[in-house]
């Protein structure tokens, strides 16, 4: 059962009886509320595997942009490991990519997150009711992304 405020006071229940929380009762109370409350991020897509994050980018960018060769060198953990140490995967025993892992590394983040996409839009005139020239969603991974973005914005400035 959920404590149960009044007055301000947080009441919880011992067994039958129901009394005031003490400072330590709160804090006990305020860790179970934030333990499943994890940030977005680092959710799991349950429909998503392993194979839609990309090896490739993940050591030859990601981890040298993120670590020190030194670092680097001393690892001999296994690809899960550092895959759920980088918060990219949920863990080393269920590797479920993550939100994150998705964005970060992912070989398409669209196909589990609809809005991971950039989209381009020129316009005839000033108005949005002018006709389009040009458009354009550009998905893919996210350093594809950019670099498709910024060709198509050098292209028409």
């Amino acid at each position: 059962m959920p404590p149960v405020k009044f007055d301000g006071r947080i009441w919880v229940r011992r067994g039958p009886a129901r009394c005031l929380a003490n400072g330590r009762d709160e804090r006990i109370l305020n860790e179970k509320r934030r333990r499943k409350n994890i940030p977005f991020d680092i959710h799991p897509v349950p429909s998503a595997k392993i194979t839609a994050l990309s090896r490739a980018i993940f050591e030859d960018e990601y981890l040298p942009a993120a670590f020190t060769r030194d670092v680097l060198a001393a690892n001999s953990r296994s690809y899960e490991e550092r895959l759920a140490s980088c918060k990219l995967v949920s863990s080393p025993e269920e590797p479920v990519p993550t939100i994150l892992g998705l964005l970060a590394i992912g070989r398409n983040p669209r196909d589990f997150i609809p809005g991971a996409y950039i989209q381009f839009l020129r316009l005839d005139g000033g108005d949005l009711a002018d006709p389009v020239s040009d458009e354009e969603k550009i998905g893919g991974h996210p350093r594809e992304m950019i670099r498709r973005a910024e060709a198509k914005l050098a292209a028409h400035n």
